[in-house]
């Protein structure tokens, strides 16, 4: 492990724009959410020293995820594909 490589994903959200927060914990889809998934398939490519993913809404509103939750997203087809597509953008 390298002292520049991100261990850390952060997504910070303005307060007033509440649709791009994740929504709760049992229903975490949101434009927070997706923008993460696609930084850590992005930085996955070639560091595999993420730690964790923390989205933050609010001073008092955020969550912190897992890194290692994220690899499932690595090995579906159709989020693979949609990253394969968004990453020319």
């Amino acid at each position: 492990m390298q002292d520049d490589e991100v261990r850390v994903i952060f997504e910070v959200k303005v307060i007033n724009n509440k649709k791009q927060f994740v929504k709760t914990q049992d229903n975490p889809l949101a434009k927070a959410l997706v923008q993460v998934i696609f930084y850590f398939l992005k930085e996955r490519k070639e560091n595999n020293s993420i730690k964790h993913i923390i989205i933050i809404c609010t001073y008092c509103e955020y969550y912190i995820y897992n890194a290692q939750d994220f690899i499932q997203f690595e090995n579906d087809k159709k989020i693979k594909s949609l990253f394969e597509e968004y990453k020319k953008i």
